[in-house]
């Protein structure tokens, strides 16, 4: 009576285990699944944010040649307009010594104001140059200045995307730890 009583315990027991068996695999399974997804999706997201603070980096690089440029060209029509203006005080000076000459200088001045003229209109050209350049620098440094936000909100979502990546591979690990104690004690005999 106790054999049967045991046999029939014993049938129980494995027929429980036979039914919880491919129920854990199958939940195991799917954790499995889900984890990969996960980590998929991390990886893929993290590979995006590294594409564009690339992209970004390199757009900085370039506004910032851009600039130095800019800042070069700045330099030389600044250089052209203290020229001009040295030209003009030189002509003006010629004039001051030549006073005692007036016919010839009468004839010098006729000569030199198509070139008073033209360098008028160049120093007033290169004045709205320079205006234009000023405001292309500001435009520039408002780009730069946006870039560099764009750069630090980055850097902060890449740090937030590798924290939930490494709290992840934590849980996979955990799972498999979990499996090989649930293995050790299904053979140990224990279940």
């Amino acid at each position: 009576m106790k054999s049967k009583f045991g046999v029939t315990f014993l049938g129980v027991v494995i027929v429980g285990l036979a039914i919880a068996l491919p129920l854990a695999k199958k939940q195991a399974s799917d954790e499995h699944a889900q984890s990969t997804a996960s980590l998929l999706e991390l990886s893929n997201q993290l590979n995006t944010a590294s594409l564009d603070l690339n992209t970004l980096g390199q757009s900085n690089l370039v506004m910032t040649n851009d600039l130095a440029v800019t800042g070069g060209a700045l330099e030389v029509t600044s250089n052209q307009l203290v020229e001009s203006s040295g030209r003009l005080a030189q002509v003006k000076s010629e004039l001051d010594d030549d006073q005692s000459h007036l016919s010839s200088l009468n004839g010098l001045a006729t000569s030199l104001e198509p070139q008073n003229q033209a360098l008028g209109k160049r120093a007033g050209s290169l004045s709205n140059y320079f205006i234009s350049l000023t405001a292309q620098s500001v435009v520039l440094q408002q780009q730069l200045t946006t870039a560099q936000s764009n750069y630090d909100f980055l850097s902060v979502q890449l740090q937030k995307q590798t924290e939930q990546k490494a709290e992840w591979l934590r849980k996979f690990n955990d799972s498999d730890e979990l499996r090989a104690q649930y293995n050790y004690l299904r053979f140990a005999g224990f279940y």
